[in-house]
């Protein structure tokens, strides 16, 4: 079997550099988390501009927790332009444009790209970032 492997291949597995980058929600969907006791929203955005356009990266919010909730709002209020009260429908903001942060993290040696914060597509994006 023969395949045509190019750079954008090759991007796809780097780590992008810290910094703020203009990316869309892809995806959020429910998974189990690995202990088997609980549940995470698993958010996806895609990066749609500079090097690492195409690039998918996700986001774990723990459903169980207060801080997943709040990161979830956070998604929400970046895509939707208003931080939401109440039962809202975090799948509304699939297709919406926001501005992720992405740090660095070491897991098992390996670095990783972290999202941090999640603001809204006016935010100006600077690659790298103090």
């Amino acid at each position: 079997m023969k395949i045509n492997v190019t750079d954008k291949h090759k991007m796809l597995l780097e780590v992008p550099p810290e910094g703020r980058y203009l990316a869309r929600v892809q995806m959020i969907d429910q998974t189990a988390n690995k202990k088997g006791d609980g549940f995470n929203a698993l958010v996806t955005f895609v990066i749609d501009s500079g090097d690492f356009t195409g690039k998918t990266l996700d986001m774990y919010c723990p459903l169980g927790h207060d801080f997943g909730i709040a990161k979830l709002a956070q998604i929400y209020a970046a895509a939707k332009g208003e931080y939401p009260e109440g039962e809202v429908d975090i799948e509304d903001c699939v297709g919406e444009s926001v501005v992720i942060e992405i740090g660095h993290r070491l897991y098992e040696g390996k670095k990783q790209a972290e999202i941090g914060e999640v603001l809204p597509a006016e935010t100006p994006t600077e690659t790298p970032f103090p």
